[in-house]
């Protein structure tokens, strides 16, 4: 088998969304920590540092990989260039130290390895530069998502052949209290138990439940002209965790998350020597493959997709708002109004929002950001263009190649041997986007 040249990584950049949940935080002894000597911008040997080790020279993080399978790295402006090292000095020429920067890294890698290897992601924060790291994964919404209301009155007659609802109301966020058939969340409202919510019923066996919250029922049920029985619950709309109704690396390969089960950032206090000095911190996150479990045909932590799609709109919802980032990241609110996330920290709420990238982001004292990068894992769909990428030094760009119609799904160019295979073995993130009604379905159950 070829030997494939495997670049790494050194980036830098400025995003941040941390969940309106409690971070976590986890202090790191730094008695343990080695540090290699500045080498000066530009010599860093940030190839050949062991995870553990602090790099002196800049904030950066670095992709290791096995070496059997080809990696290759972009930190330029725009997609197209290739071998720019994902790295931001801790100084500028003159020996100041660096002005705040933002910086985004391209991870190539061709699908079938994604599937099949796991990737470490490591981060250098350099000493005396950053008091705190924090690290975010990516991750989104599998389906489309949303919190019920708070109260639901169901008025029930029974004295005839058959029961039937006379009245159903329900209280929103907001506390007003209006018809159930109103509000757009609920379905089947002449349930004599109460209505369903909208946002339920996801997955190939309408099983996964993706509404959140809970209620007061009341039913109220007339037995005999006159004489009324009432029954009183607080219920669940159906799910009170995070994992099963979200995808991605955030799901797949994090342990940080909050009580409900949502990714949270990784906020790490940089060690200091018994002086008092700033070591730095040098570490690593490692993303779980799909292959090493028995998970379906999709690249978990394959986070890419195209900005040029079009981004869900959020016109006609209640609150009429719109996100530039797809629906499955960001869907701002749901369908009676509930924003995702607010600034109240009350988790039965509130949603997150999800995460278009890795992010890593030095931080200072009051967790300003000094430095940020933020890591795209894009997957290739065939050897062939992953190469001829290569070889252009990024001039000629289609991860996403196509088959025969020149849809992604489609059969690639037959040979003489073997005939309508697909170019697209396994999905990522940005086939959620480009097939709508796939892994994340955004239109809501009954409507």
């Amino acid at each position: 088998m070829q030997k494939w040249p495997v670049s790494f990584i050194k980036v830098l950049f400025v995003f941040f969304t941390v969940f309106l949940f409690a971070a976590c935080s986890e202090d790191v002894e730094g008695d343990g920590s080695s540090t290699l000597p500045s080498t000066g911008p530009g010599g860093a040997p940030i190839d050949n540092v062991p995870i553990q080790t602090v790099e002196a020279t800049g904030f950066w993080v670095n992709i290791l990989t096995d070496s059997q399978f080809p990696v290759l790295v972009n930190s330029a402006t725009g997609v197209n260039a290739i071998g720019n090292d994902c790295f931001i000095s801790a100084v500028d020429s003159n020996g100041n130290p660096t002005t705040k920067t933002s910086m985004d890294c391209f991870v190539d890698v061709n699908e079938g390895d994604l599937y099949i290897y796991e990737l470490q992601i490591q981060y250098n924060a350099p000493p005396n530069l950053c008091t705190h790291v924090f690290v975010t994964p990516a991750w989104h919404w599998n389906y489309s998502a949303g919190i019920g209301p708070t109260e639901v009155n169901v008025a029930v007659d029974s004295t005839g052949s058959a029961p039937f609802v006379t009245s159903c109301t329900a209280r929103d966020s907001s506390g007003v209290l209006g018809a159930c058939s109103a509000h757009p969340e609920l379905t089947d409202v002449g349930n004599t138990a109460g209505p369903s919510c909208i946002y339920n019923n996801h997955g190939p066996d309408g099983g996964t439940s993706c509404c959140y919250g809970r209620y007061d029922l009341t039913v109220t049920t007339e037995v005999e002209p006159g004489d009324f029985q009432v029954a009183e619950s607080e219920v669940s709309w159906g799910q009170t965790s995070g994992t099963a109704c979200i995808g991605g690396a955030g799901r797949t390969s994090w342990e940080t998350t909050s009580t409900n089960g949502f990714p949270q950032t990784l906020i790490l206090a940089v060690p200091e020597n018994d002086d008092g000095s700033n070591v730095g911190l040098n570490d690593a996150i490692t993303l779980t493959s799909n292959g090493s479990s028995s998970r379906s045909y999709f690249s978990t932590y394959a986070s890419f997709y195209e900005t040029t799609a079009t981004p869900h709109s959020h016109d006609g919802y209640v609150s009429a708002t719109t996100s530039s980032l797809p629906y499955s990241v960001n869907p701002v609110d749901d369908l009676d109004g509930n924003l995702f996330v607010t600034t109240t920290l009350n988790t039965n709420t509130t949603l997150p929002q999800g995460e278009p990238y890795f992010t890593f982001s030095c931080r200072d004292e009051g967790f300003e950001v000094i430095h940020e990068i933020r890591v795209h894992v894009r997957e290739w769909n065939t050897l062939a263009d992953f190469m001829l990428y290569e070889t252009s030094a990024g001039l000629d760009y289609d991860p996403d190649v196509g088959g025969l119609t020149g849809v992604e799904g489609t059969a690639c160019i037959p040979d003489s041997i073997f005939t309508g295979r697909l170019c697209n073995d396994f999905w990522d993130f940005g086939d959620i986007l480009d097939n709508i009604g796939g892994a994340y379905s955004w239109t809501p159950r009954g409507s």
